[in-house]
């Protein structure tokens, strides 16, 4: 989660390698292309917000399927949300994720495109993608 006017935590050295390893592997990987075009539409999407400027961005959201029902997202949320309070926040997910989880908890949709992850086959499962806010 990054936050406008906050300083950014420092990170190990360990946990620098790994983020940075993990962007090659999915340059380098089958996913390039596919991680292009999702990074390009949420662009275009953001580009919906105007002169709207928000002041925080939940970046990555994620709590283990085998933890599910143990309200540990609502926590972590509401947590970020006190943190937060009064800024403007967004974040982008789809349709392969549990985007209702944000629905439930007052999110709007500001865009929204559906994508075709395999260009060479127009066939494929679409996927849509999602820029949601809140205004805490």
């Amino acid at each position: 989660m990054r936050i406008s006017n906050t300083p950014r935590l420092k990170l190990k050295w360990t946990q620098r390698c790994y983020t940075t390893l993990g962007r090659h592997v999915i340059a380098l990987g089958s996913y390039a292309g596919e991680s292009k075009q999702y990074d390009q539409v949420n662009q275009q999407m953001y580009l919906e917000f105007g002169e709207l400027v928000p002041s925080a961005e939940i970046t990555l959201f994620a709590v283990d399927p085998a933890l599910t029902g143990h309200h540990i997202g609502s926590r972590l949320l509401h947590a970020f949300e006190q943190y937060a309070s009064h800024e403007l926040i967004y974040l982008y997910t789809d349709s392969d994720c549990n985007y209702p989880f944000y629905f439930k908890r007052q999110f709007n949709v500001l865009a929204q495109r559906k994508i075709h992850l395999d260009e060479n086959d127009p066939a494929s499962a679409a996927l849509t993608c999602f820029l949601l806010y809140k205004q805490l």
